[in-house]
């Protein structure tokens, strides 16, 4: 019983809260590009560039110095 109950609710919760999340910022970030493509886009793109940037530096460099 506990087997099942677990991944029934993993699996339910998992395939909701993406699609959720994905399917709400989807349909809203689209039409927000279309209206304001300059400001979205920017800001798109410093938070995805420097938040991955900056962990993976990190990362490489601690290897290499090891």
């Amino acid at each position: 019983m506990g087997q099942r109950g677990r991944p029934g609710q993993r699996g339910r919760l998992g395939q909701r809260g993406r699609l959720g999340q994905r399917g709400r910022l989807g349909q809203r970030g689209r039409p927000g590009q279309r209206s304001q493509p300059g400001q979205r886009s920017q800001r798109g793109r410093r938070v995805r560039r420097g938040r991955p940037g900056q962990r993976v530096r990190r990362g490489r460099r601690i290897r290499r110095a090891r």
